[in-house]
């Protein structure tokens, strides 16, 4: 599916692309600017991206120390890597299969040896990082399919569960060659031109072909039938609940796969013009941001005699007016951002609002 399909950027992928720029942009101690570019577009850089950088950067701090003596980012692959350098965003040789490569978020190889390996996941699901397959291939490249002494470390600042925000694996070498094996017979298989696709909700979740999938689909459209069925009444025993809690929650999560493949496709028709799937964008309101200089801003808070800057950045409008400028002030120095947009199900009023909203 993936190599049929690729995989479209998201507003959360973007976001996530931004932030990993970010990061390498610190790594190399270079200052950040107010945005990065993702593919042609400039993506702000927001607080929650600088803080989530120096949280990893603090975090490879905290786990190798001294050892950390040099940076390398995007060091091309194939060369010769160091003990002690932290390689940032630097592609790997293949190791499982030709098609298995991948570029790592930051690794070290101690003095000793040890290689410490992070992965930086801006999103807010919780990601573990024992048996985390993605970081299981990174160190199959790394440690060129020698098991030996390592550690995975997912830093992940906008989880907040237990364990957050960095989740460690310190893998056995069995564990690794366990891990490798399985990896590379899937790789295999997944090559193969007559391989099949097996719904489930770790491979659904984020499949760019999720849209297309047959088996999805079909598993889908069954649970759809189940639910239009007559309602009836039986009362569980607790474990039952539990176990049947455990089948709904994997339900939901395929449907949501589901649902959200369609919605890209709709949403990519409807950008090209096509009204014909019942469906409209509405744009949600964006933030409210200065359109004025920052000597303008500053000078109106002098004026006022509020402080209107947080060393190194302005507030925010909504702040100086919960400072105490009057809004009627503010306003003028300002403008409205455009907010994400959502797709909703199209009624006779949403159709006449966006037809309207486009005229």
């Amino acid at each position: 599916m993936n190599r049929l399909y690729g995989g479209g950027d998201t507003e959360a992928t973007i976001e996530g692309t931004a932030a990993h720029s970010v990061l390498a942009t610190l790594a190399a101690n270079n200052p950040t600017g107010d945005y990065v570019l993702v593919g042609d577009n400039p993506v702000e850089v927001t607080d929650e991206m600088i803080e989530g950088a120096e949280l990893f950067l603090a975090d490879v701090r905290e786990a190798v120390g001294s050892e950390w003596v040099d940076t390398r980012i995007a060091d091309p692959e194939g060369r010769t890597k160091r003990s002690r350098y932290l390689y940032v965003e630097s592609r790997c040789l293949p190791k499982l299969h030709d098609e298995c490569w991948g570029t790592p978020d930051a690794w070290l190889r101690t003095a000793d040896g040890r290689v410490v390996l992070w992965d930086y996941k801006f999103g807010h699901k919780r990601v573990d990082a024992e048996g985390n397959w993605q970081a299981l291939a990174y160190l199959a490249s790394v440690m060129d399919g020698v098991p030996g002494p390592c550690e995975v470390r997912i830093v992940q600042p906008r989880n907040y569960e237990p364990g957050a925000p960095v989740r460690v694996w310190r893998p056995t070498e069995q564990e690794l060659l366990d891990g490798w094996a399985e990896l590379k017979a899937a790789a295999h298989e997944a090559m193969q031109p007559d391989r099949t696709a097996t719904v489930g909700v770790d491979q659904c979740e984020h499949c760019p072909g999720r849209h297309a999938c047959i088996p999805l689909q079909e598993t889908a459209m069954a649970l759809i039938d189940l639910s239009a069925r007559p309602a009836t009444t039986n009362e569980l025993a607790d474990y039952q609940a539990g176990r049947e809690l455990v089948w709904i929650s994997q339900a939901v999560a395929l449907l949501e796969a589901r649902r959200s493949g369609l919605e890209a496709q709709v949403m990519a028709a409807y950008r090209r013009g096509d009204r014909s799937t019942g469906w409209v964008m509405q744009t949600t309101r964006g933030r409210r941001v200065w359109d004025a200089s920052e000597e303008a801003v500053k000078g109106l808070g002098m004026m006022l005699g509020v402080e209107v800057t947080k060393p190194p950045k302005l507030v925010t409008p909504a702040q100086a007016i919960k400072a105490g400028i009057p809004e009627a002030m503010v306003m003028p120095l300002t403008k409205q951002q455009a907010g994400s947009e959502k797709l909703v199900q199209e009624t006779n009023s949403t159709a006449r609002r966006a037809f309207f909203k486009e005229q």
